[in-house]
């Protein structure tokens, strides 16, 4: 064998050592199928966590320069843990349940049904439409306009609430703040992702929508 063809010879067997120790070979374990979406929720066909339509109506308003018009929505949590998000008010006593988290802490869960005030904010849902002119024209794919963002939640004080697998709560809103083109967003973190003196501010915070496009079309503003 040539001096050349050694080395060749060589430099396969070094390659084929070096993919053997960096990438081996699956275990029992990685072997094993992960949690399917039927392993996480409680009620199939639907979300995990999600937001849905409660009712239009007149609303006390909470700020200055609000509406008294408003829009009831309705937090679901449909998964086997818990969660956690912030309101702005600490809830006791009649509106929670003890509740405990798979680790063994012990906190207050949320009851179902109850109303809350959970900390949200303003989004713009940027995109394009179609419009006909005044002249029965057809304008295609326009930029959409976004008037100036309403502020949502505008408090100082906040805490941390725990809504338990199954349960749900109803918050309301400004009509304004879910106008045309607008969505609202809540915050929320999964019971594993805190710990007793971590409420998950180290980690990726969910974002669970509500758009404005997801009202029923009578209350739709055209």
């Amino acid at each position: 064998m040539s001096e050349q063809a050694g080395m060749k010879k060589a430099n396969k067997i070094l390659l084929s050592a070096i993919l053997l120790c960096g990438f081996p070979s699956a275990g029992p374990a990685q072997q094993k199928e992960g949690l399917t979406k039927a392993d996480v929720v409680l009620s199939s066909g639907k979300p995990t966590v999600y937001i849905t339509f409660e009712r239009a109506g007149e609303r006390e308003p909470v700020y200055a320069k609000e509406s008294n018009r408003g829009i009831w929505l309705c937090i679901h949590n449909n998964t086997r843990w818990s969660i956690s998000f912030c309101t702005e008010s600490l809830y006791i006593g009649t509106k929670t349940t003890p509740l405990r988290l798979s680790d063994g802490r012990g906190a207050l869960g949320l009851r179902d049904g109850v109303e809350i005030s959970p900390c949200y904010e303003v989004e713009a849902v940027r995109g394009y439409e179609s419009e006909r002119t005044r002249d029965g024209g057809l304008v295609i794919e326009k930029p959409v306009q976004v008037p100036p963002l309403p502020v949502g939640t505008r408090g100082d004080v906040f805490s941390v609430s725990w809504l338990p697998p199954g349960r749900s709560v109803i918050f309301s809103v400004p009509r304004e703040h879910l106008a045309k083109h607008l969505a609202i967003y809540v915050l929320f973190n999964y019971e594993w992702e805190t710990s007793e003196r971590d409420v998950g501010d180290g980690e990726p915070h969910h974002r669970l929508y509500f758009r404005a496009s997801d009202l029923p079309d009578c209350v739709q503003q055209k």
